[in-house]
């Protein structure tokens, strides 16, 4: 099979009326901001979006798999503000990072684990197996790599099966308890109902144990192959659990590697979260603060569920609505945007959306800052028309720097410009 270019920019999950971007800790919506002032009373289809966007929220700081991809996005960040800084002057309109030393190695490896995120309505199944991933010759993985194609439509390229579904379909069957409109056959959406489906159907009389599926599966590297894995064992065995907890019983004891994982991936975090946001800066040193102290929380709830006899705590949402309240008040709020373009949240939440835009500045043809709508519409003093062709040069001009221009200086690329976008 062909191998699937990443692109930096899967990591936005979409929802009937809301997006999350992972990494960088934003929920979005299409409804104004003012009516998020009490989720609880929110119509149903919208607390159901609202919920969708939270549990990706908690997929990302709470799971091996979620931290893997923070990681990635924040290392590619990294290799890019690097990139720049080294050169004289002119930075190229695109940079290539596949020079640096084992970026490419990991960019294949993201790829792989994340599968297809394309959203697709299926007609029919055909079938449904578990084929040889075939590296890239740069990728020296050791052992035999598989992945979960599903063959559809007869004539269709195959939908990899990879975390992206099982991210996308644990917070759809949440979403749908909460008053959602049902999907049938939407990729990514309904993928891991369609897998069980299509080899034991009886999972599916319990929506909360295959939500649960979900979530343990994100504590591997690897969650489609895992969501696989712990699926073929229910089938062999022919077992029936009709409770989360009876779910947990089974296989908690034969995955206690994955905690060890998650904590190994938490303290890598801290250390890219340390070097984008700086510790003593001015502008960025609230966000440091804001993030480790959510890192830690996000570290808390996982012992803790330990500690009590479990491990999955995401997936007991369908069990009791009380507990998105409760997982609320262990974080801050994090960042909600509207569409209108207001933005609410503590002013280091706020923050955080500036390394997002330095990303697809470096990543993408557009050299715009994605700031200037959200400024304009706060009135900020410092928009001009460089925001729209380079806003790099508010580094040039004045004293009092803009967020974007507090990030380019505090990473020493004042001076500095994009070919082609002087």
């Amino acid at each position: 099979m062909q191998n699937k270019e990443v692109n930096l920019h899967m990591n936005t999950f979409m929802s009937n009326e809301g997006a999350y971007i992972s990494a960088f800790f934003q929920m979005m919506f299409d409804f104004p901001i003012e009516e998020l002032k009490n989720i609880t009373k929110l119509p149903n289809e919208k607390y159901a979006t609202y919920v969708h966007e939270y549990v990706h929220f908690l997929q990302d700081i709470t799971t091996t798999s979620g931290i893997s991809r923070i990681i990635f996005m924040h290392k590619t960040l990294q290799a890019y503000l690097h990139e720049a800084a080294v050169c004289p002057n002119e930075i190229p309109h695109i940079i290539d990072l596949n020079h640096i030393p084992n970026y490419e190695k990991e960019k294949e490896l993201e790829s792989y684990y994340n599968g297809y995120d394309i959203h697709k309505k299926i007609h029919h199944i055909d079938d449904i197996s578990r084929d040889r991933y075939e590296f890239d010759d740069i990728l020296d993985v050791g052992d035999t790599q598989y992945v979960i194609n599903i063959y559809h439509n007869s004539n269709d390229e195959p939908y990899i099966f990879g975390r992206d579904c099982v991210i996308e379909s644990m917070a759809y069957l949440i979403e749908r308890k909460y008053g959602a409109k049902p999907r049938k056959m939407e990729f990514p959406y309904n993928s891991c109902e369609a897998i069980c489906a299509f080899f034991y159907p009886t999972v599916l009389k319990y929506p909360e144990v295959l939500v649960a599926m979900c979530e343990m599966s994100l504590m591997h590297y690897n969650s489609g192959l895992e969501f696989w894995e712990i699926l073929m064992d229910m089938k062999r065995n022919n077992k029936v659990f009709s409770s989360i907890d009876d779910f947990e019983r089974e296989y908690i004891g034969k995955c206690d590697f994955l905690w060890e994982n998650y904590s190994e991936k938490l303290n890598e975090l801290i250390e890219t979260i340390n070097y984008l946001y700086k510790k003593n800066n001015v502008i960025f040193g609230e966000s440091n603060v804001l993030l480790n102290n959510m890192i830690e929380a996000a570290k808390k709830m996982r012992v803790d569920s330990i500690a009590n006899g479990g491990a999955l705590f995401i997936s007991r949402i369908m069990e009791s609505p009380e507990l998105i309240t409760e997982y609320q008040s262990k974080f801050d709020q994090v960042l909600l945007i509207d569409n209108e373009n207001n933005i609410r949240g503590r002013s280091g939440f706020q923050n955080m959306i500036i390394p997002y835009v330095i990303l697809k500045i470096f990543s993408e043809p557009k050299k715009s800052c994605a700031l200037y709508k959200y400024c304009q519409n706060h009135d900020n003093k410092l928009v001009d028309d460089l925001c729209l062709k380079a806003p790099w040069r508010k580094c040039d001009d004045s004293h009092i720097l803009c967020p974007f221009a507090a990030f380019w200086y505090m990473f020493s690329l004042e001076g500095k410009y994009i070919a082609d976008s002087r």
